[in-house]
């Protein structure tokens, strides 16, 4: 027997444009939304219907006629309900399934500068921060928020003997948080981690 699922809704838009020589820009949004399975059993559904968004734009701009700066950035958030099969089938009989309804959810930013220095060189300085987040709306399995940032420096200079000289750095951190559910576990209670990266890059080529 075939399972059927009705899209109830969906959508997407994007557009750019220009102010000038020096300004460039664009975004889009799409959208979308589509019900549960029809379930094999008379008059029941599968409790996996899904809904979700997401949006974002890029910005370039020319600072001067040597540097030129990048803004961009992402958007998202989605619900999507399944079903899971509880730890308490053990003690309860057949198969106990409850419904967990998830929602996902996070965005990033990013924003980056170059600059021709001529004899000098060429420089980049970027950053970027990203944010994720899963929340359970009846605390059945777990919530998780993480969160990303990102700097990094690049130089880049000309030798003589058509050597080319890349030295940078990069900064790198994240931290995590966990919550459990009542069909988790996690000791302690809220599980968190750190995690920071330093690196400082440097290399030649002839």
């Amino acid at each position: 027997e075939m399972c059927i699922r009705d899209r109830r809704a969906y959508g997407a838009a994007r557009y750019g444009g220009a102010v000038g020589d020096s300004v460039h820009y664009r975004g889009y949004f799409k959208y979308d939304n589509q019900a549960s399975f029809d379930d094999p059993a008379p008059g029941a559904f599968a409790f996996d219907s899904t809904e979700s968004f997401r949006g974002g734009f890029r910005l370039d701009v020319a600072v001067t006629d040597a540097g030129r700066l990048t803004l961009q950035g992402d958007g998202y958030g989605s619900t999507a309900d399944t079903t899971v099969q509880s730890i308490l089938r053990t003690i309860a009989p057949g198969q106990l399934r409850i419904p967990v309804s998830q929602e996902l959810m996070g965005g990033n930013v990013l924003a980056r500068y170059e600059h021709d220095f001529a004899d000098y060189g060429d420089l980049m300085v970027r950053f970027y921060y990203d944010r994720s987040q899963r929340e359970d709306r009846f605390d059945v399995l777990w919530g998780e928020v993480r969160d990303t940032w990102n700097l990094e420096l690049q130089h880049a200079i000309a030798l003589p003997a058509s050597v080319q000289l890349t030295w940078g750095g990069q900064y790198w951190r994240t931290n995590e948080e966990i919550t459990p559910g009542f069909e988790t576990t996690y000791v302690p209670g809220v599980f968190a981690v750190s995690y920071t990266h330093l690196t400082l890059p440097t290399k030649r080529i002839v």
